[in-house]
C-alpha cells in the first residue's frame, strides 16, 4: 500500500539524516580545540616535517626562509596548519608554480607568510574561507581552514588571507602563556 511505501521512505530518510548528523558531529569534534602539548620548536623543522608529508608536483617549487626562529607551540597541531595551507596552495597553483614562505621576527611574536603563484581566492569567497563547511573545492569538506584558525587562535595568534598576491599570514606569539593553553568551552 502507499502508506507502507511512504513509511519505508520516511524511515530511510530518518536513517540518512541520523547518519549525516553523526558524521557532522564527528567531523566537528575534529576542529574543536584540544589541549595543547607545548614545547620549543624550530620553525624550519616544523616546515621541513610538514613539507615531507605532502605530495609536491615536480614543477612546484617551495622557497623557505633562510633564517630560523624557535617558538613554544604544539608541534603536531602547527604541522596540521602548515600541511593544510601548503596543500591548499599546491592545489591552487596546479602542476607548476611557486610557493614562498617568509618569516618575520617581531620580538615577542613571529609573522609567517605563505604566498603562492595561483590565481587567487575568488573575491566573494575571501571573507568566508574560515567559516565552517564553506569550500570552493569539489572534494572539500570546508573544515581545513576552520581547524587552522582554531589551532592558531588557541595558540594566541591570528590568521588572515589576502589576494594580489595570494597569501596567508599567520602571527604567533613566541611563547604561549598559561591562559592561551586553556581549553575553550
Amino acid at each position: 500500500t502507499p502508506d507502507e511505501k511512504t513509511d519505508t521512505q520516511f524511515d530511510r530518510i530518518i536513517h540518512a539524516i541520523e547518519r549525516i548528523e553523526f558524521q557532522i558531529n564527528h567531523t566537528m569534534d575534529f576542529v574543536r580545540t584540544k589541549r595543547l602539548d607545548v614545547h620549543i620548536h624550530s620553525i624550519q623543522e616544523l616546515l621541513d616535517s610538514s613539507i615531507s608529508q605532502i605530495k609536491i608536483p615536480s614543477e612546484v617549487t617551495i622557497q623557505k626562509p633562510d633564517q630560523d626562529i624557535e617558538i613554544k607551540c604544539d608541534g603536531k597541531q602547527m604541522e596540521t596548519v602548515l600541511i593544510n595551507i601548503i596543500t591548499n596552495a599546491i592545489q591552487a597553483i596546479g602542476d607548476s608554480g611557486k610557493i614562498e614562505i617568509r618569516m618575520i621576527d617581531q620580538v615577542e611574536k613571529i609573522s609567517l607568510e605563505i604566498q603562492d603563484s595561483g590565481p587567487g581566492i575568488p573575491e566573494d569567497a575571501l571573507p568566508k574561507i574560515f567559516e565552517p563547511l564553506f569550500t570552493t573545492k569539489q572534494q572539500g569538506t570546508g573544515l581545513g581552514l576552520v581547524s587552522c584558525k582554531t589551532i592558531i587562535e588557541q595558540h594566541g595568534g591570528t590568521i588572515h588571507a589576502y589576494n594580489n598576491p595570494t597569501r596567508f599570514v599567520i602571527k604567533l606569539p613566541k611563547s604561549i602563556t598559561a591562559e592561551t593553553k586553556q581549553l575553550k568551552s
